[in-house]
């Protein structure tokens, strides 16, 4: 964080204070792996004399471990003992996966605050004005784009290589789309206020302010909003066949294996 500070007596009567400032703020989170896709691939191989093929998990071309997620930790029996909803165990995740939001995502953020203020007297009357601006970029980095999922029902599948495979509940997926988000917002306000002493021991304050929140905006036009005009119910089959979201930059999820 930085404030730059200005002072000047413009005359005996006027001053004029300027002040700049900037503040970064940093918030991201990542983790270390002990082996790349390919690493592990070569390793398996050597231990296993298993094929290339039996030891390859495809990343698309991504040089981080896929997260793995174990549904049913607890389950050691057959493929038919699996409990039935709402029975619930806790999940099992070893390493992160483009579900995680944990890891490999983060925001950065930039802010600019240029203002100035000045205090006038002009006889029994103080006045003061002056106005601020304010720049706000917020960047949040997104990785997630780049990790894959490997879900499994239980441990007993797993070490079989039986995964799951579906878009509607926890499957081996791949993540892609363009993540990132550069948020930009900009803001001001300016005042003007009079003090009048109309006695040594009564005064009279008056004064205006302008306020304006600016939009924010994205500045690759990635965002998300919504249409009441496009959207749709069918109270006859309780779906809603329309949402009425207006999506910029669809992140897309595929098959892993």
């Amino acid at each position: 964080m930085i404030a730059l500070s200005h002072t000047q007596i413009v005359k005996t009567n006027l001053s004029v204070t300027e002040t700049f400032g900037f503040i970064r703020e940093k918030a991201y989170s990542t983790i270390k792996q002990p082996f790349t896709p390919a690493q592990f691939a070569a390793a398996c191989q050597t231990l296993t004399q298993a094929s290339a093929a039996d030891c390859t998990i495809n990343t698309f071309g991504s040089s981080i471990f896929p997260g793995i997620t174990i549904n049913w930790p607890a389950l050691m029996g057959g493929d038919t003992a699996f409990p039935t909803f709402p029975s619930y165990q806790p999940l099992l995740n070893v390493g992160a996966g483009g579900e995680s939001m944990g890891a490999f995502v983060g925001v950065f953020q930039n802010r600019f605050n240029p203002s100035a203020n000045a205090i006038w007297t002009l006889g029994r009357h103080t006045i003061t004005f002056g106005g601020s601006f304010e720049y706000s970029q917020l960047n949040t980095r997104d990785r997630r784009n780049q990790l894959g999922m490997i879900t499994s029902q239980s441990i007993n599948q797993f070490l079989q290589g039986k995964l799951i495979n579906d878009y509607i509940y926890a499957g081996t997926l791949f993540m892609s789309g363009d993540t990132n988000r550069y948020w930009r917002t900009k803001e001001t306000g300016e005042y003007f206020q009079d003090k009048f002493q109309f006695r040594s021991n009564i005064a009279i304050t008056a004064g205006v302010r302008f306020d304006w929140d600016g939009a924010l905006t994205e500045k690759n036009g990635n965002l998300l909003n919504f249409d009441p005009s496009k959207y749709a119910y069918d109270p006859v089959t309780d779906t809603i066949t329309s949402s009425g979201l207006i999506v910029a930059g669809i992140i897309r999820m595929g098959p892993l294996a």
